[in-house]
């Protein structure tokens, strides 16, 4: 459910293209091989331009989200 979230807030508020979206819904997963395959299926690098910056936050935010759950 949280990737047909992001997708739909990516495409409704952020008015990405589906390209671009599905990069950072991708990014935001953090796998790498789900960027070769929708590259691929885009059959453009479009979609490594919104994994790169989804997938360093979500690095970020794990590694926060780890600390906090540390902490508790």
């Amino acid at each position: 459910m949280p990737v047909v979230v992001g997708y739909l807030f990516s495409r409704k508020v952020l008015k990405l293209n589906p390209v671009e979206a599905l990069g950072g819904v991708t990014g935001s997963m953090t796998p790498g091989a789900a960027l070769s395959v929708v590259t691929d299926a885009a059959q453009s690098n479009v979609p490594a331009l919104s994994y790169t910056g989804a997938y360093a936050f979500a690095n970020v935010i794990l590694i926060i989200a780890g600390t906090l759950i540390m902490l508790l």
